[in-house]
């Protein structure tokens, strides 16, 4: 990802954290699809730099998500959007 900051100044950043925030389908929250239905590795990413000013300024990455067969009938997340949060300290 890429930061934005549209502060007066450069911050500094020491890490990202993403989690799931929703699952929505058609654009409502998904019914019978569901946070757990996913898993998001490497959620913690660190990202030690200063920002600059601007858009699409500085970079981070290293999380993955994947979809996980829990032999449920999961066709509820077909299509499914899956909505990241991130955190940033």
């Amino acid at each position: 990802g890429d930061f934005d900051n549209a502060g007066s100044g450069p911050i500094h950043i020491v890490s990202v954290t993403a989690s799931i925030a929703s699952v929505f389908q058609a654009g409502a929250v998904a019914v019978g699809c569901s946070a757990a239905d996913y898993t998001l590795a490497g959620a913690a990413m660190a990202a030690v730099q200063d920002v600059p000013t601007g858009t699409s300024v500085g970079t981070w990455g290293g999380a993955s998500i994947q979809f996980n067969n829990t032999g449920a009938n999961q066709d509820a997340c077909q299509g499914a959007t899956v909505n990241l949060a991130y955190a940033v300290a």
